[in-house]
């Protein structure tokens, strides 16, 4: 496909290639203060936009659950200056429906680094200085580590069996 097929008339960041090799997921600029997600399908050339946030809201850091039904990402604020103590969060959305849910909140910092473990029952993320991960099985945020005042932040996680 063309990149005017595949991009239209926007601009796209934070592309992700699913699992099964089926289809990527972009970030979309929807209108001058709104980005969100649409998904390109190979198998057909086609695009289609699965999630649409609020005014003044973008999203990052875009990932796949293994089985390459559902998307998690980061919503943030956009723009600059009264930013300041937005809830900024973790969201999930369903590939077929495009069905959205909040998984974790906080206008205490901002969330990076997301990801499905293997077994795609948990979130890993990152927010501020420490590290986390969200069990979706029972609903809870774990913190796992944080760095110390005056440490180095931490700045991306693997998942890793031992």
């Amino acid at each position: 496909a063309s990149s005017s097929a595949f991009m239209g008339n926007f601009s796209a960041s934070d592309i992700s290639m699913s699992p099964d090799g089926a289809m990527l997921a972009y970030r979309k600029k929807m209108s001058e203060t709104r980005h969100g997600i649409a998904l390109y399908k190979f198998a057909d050339n086609s695009t289609k936009d699965i999630y649409s946030p609020d005014d003044k809201r973008s999203v990052n850091h875009i990932g796949w659950s293994p089985d390459s039904k559902s998307i998690v990402f980061e919503t943030t604020f956009f723009g600059a200056g009264d930013g300041a103590g937005q809830v900024q969060g973790i969201y999930k959305v369903a590939v077929a429906s495009g069905d959205s849910d909040s998984i974790v909140e906080s206008d205490n910092g901002r969330y990076y680094t997301l990801g499905y473990s293997p077994d795609g029952k948990k979130i890993g993320y990152i927010l501020g200085k420490t590290l986390n991960y969200y069990d979706l099985s029972s609903e809870a945020g774990i913190e796992v580590h944080k760095t110390a005042e005056g440490n180095l932040s931490l700045k991306g996680f693997a998942w890793a069996g031992f």
